[in-house]
């Protein structure tokens, strides 16, 4: 996240967590420091989640899965504990999703977000405020 206090991780068991950063200052190096999960959603899709990335705000989330779907999650604020609003799922790829960006283009305020994937290696770029694809190009 570019705030710098969270990062989010997806896994193989279709769990997204975002984390707190640790207090290093406080940390001995010896021992392992265990994650503080300040988000935690158990199945949230429905294969392993292999990519992610954050807008440039830090309020905007997106994660990529072998289930075809790209997931957004916002938030409103930095604790990143509680979503807000619903949950948009994107379903236009037909393969797996393996690497996310986002970008932004004057003169649209809409964070735009590129997507690459498996199956037919399109490349598409969806408006994430209305979730329509605004270009699809083939890699």
């Amino acid at each position: 996240n570019p705030s710098g206090t969270v990062y989010a991780v997806g896994s193989n068991s279709r769990c997204l967590r975002v984390c707190a950063y640790p207090d290093l200052s406080t940390s001995s190096w010896d021992e392992p420091i265990a994650p503080e999960v300040v988000l935690k959603r158990k199945d949230y899709h429905r294969g392993s989640i292999y990519c992610l990335a954050w807008d440039k705000t830090g309020q905007l989330l997106a994660t990529g899965s072998n289930d075809k779907v790209i997931k957004l999650i916002r938030f409103e604020d930095d604790s990143y504990e509680s979503p807000v609003g619903k949950e948009i799922d994107l379903s236009f790829h037909d393969g797996t999703i393996r690497d996310l960006i986002f970008a932004s283009w004057q003169p649209s305020t809409s964070p735009m977000l590129i997507s690459g994937g498996a199956g037919s290696s399109r490349i598409f770029i969806t408006d994430c405020l209305t979730g329509s694809v605004v270009s699809s190009l083939v890699g």
